[in-house]
């Protein structure tokens, strides 16, 4: 079992750096109806998960891309961010920094689960379902 928490840190660059210290980009709640949410985010080139990855041609990490459908679905349904699996995970095109994206959220309370879609005018980026842990 995989917990996400923000005392996770790893290595880039040689120092010790904390992967969400700047990780959500800006967003906004287009439409909240139930179980369903679609947000809009804008990956602004501040963001902590672009530096060093990779310094010629930045990209954002596809574990950032996750981190942010499980912080976003927290927030947004307070079904918390432990982390129990992640089944069907796809990583189809990178997200470059400037890009404006779609993060679509299907909770499933009743499976303990969060279903979510990360998609640009480019097409899907990433998909998966993320299994929780109940607290």
């Amino acid at each position: 079992m995989a917990v996400l928490n923000h005392k996770d840190t790893y290595v880039t660059g040689g120092c010790m750096q904390d992967p969400r210290a700047t990780v959500l980009p800006p967003y906004r709640i287009a439409t909240l109806e139930g179980p369903h949410a679609i947000l809009s985010l804008n990956v602004v080139p501040e963001l902590t998960c672009l530096q060093g990855h990779f310094p010629e041609k930045p990209i954002v990490p596809g574990i950032a891309l996750l981190d942010w459908a499980v912080q976003l679905a927290d927030q947004v349904f307070g079904c918390g961010r432990a982390v129990g699996g992640v089944r069907n995970l796809k990583f189809k095109k990178v997200v470059e920094p400037q890009a404006h994206l779609e993060l679509t959220l299907e909770h499933q309370p009743e499976r303990d689960r969060v279903k979510f879609t990360i998609a640009s005018a480019f097409g899907e980026h990433a998909s998966g379902i993320v299994e929780l842990v109940r607290s």
